[in-house]
């Protein structure tokens, strides 16, 4: 028989661990792989706003996918947004922190941190609405963590 540290559960790999922990890893290779392969393929002959546009609809998508549901903590966020901030530094040919920060906020690519949280809100807000019996039994549960998140 054979054991596995991590499971994947529609696309959300779940750690083996104490508590209830997802792994990013698979999340961030599978953003680099979709980024390579559009940036491959029109390379420098995009213009900077189209590669960017296609980095947020194509690619983040891949990045956050599933991750409402996971309990992350700020390393893992700082990681995620890592990933962000290196396609960034391939798009405009730069090391420089302060022109991705810049270019980011320029190109309204908000950070992964905002993105959780109103993606995790959205999720909140419909799990109460489900009509769903194991939702129901839930609902205090979403009500209260909902009620944690930061306002933007």
């Amino acid at each position: 028989m054979t054991w596995y540290d991590e499971i994947r559960y529609l696309g959300v790999y779940v750690i083996a661990a104490r508590y209830y922990r997802c792994s990013q890893s698979n999340a961030k290779r599978s953003f680099y792989r979709a980024f390579n392969a559009m940036f491959g393929k029109i390379g420098r002959c995009a213009s900077e706003e189209v590669i960017i546009e296609l980095l947020k609809i194509k690619c983040l998508p891949v990045l956050l996918y599933g991750l409402e549901s996971c309990p992350l903590n700020k390393t893992q966020i700082i990681s995620l947004d890592f990933a962000i901030s290196s396609a960034f530094s391939k798009i405009f040919c730069t090391k420089s922190q302060d022109i991705i920060d810049t270019c980011r906020t320029l190109f309204n690519c908000q950070p992964v941190a905002d993105s959780l949280c109103t993606r995790k809100r959205n999720f909140l807000c419909k799990y109460v609405r489900s009509s769903n019996v194991i939702c129901r039994l839930f609902v205090n549960d979403a009500n209260e963590e909902c009620a944690k998140l930061p306002r933007q």
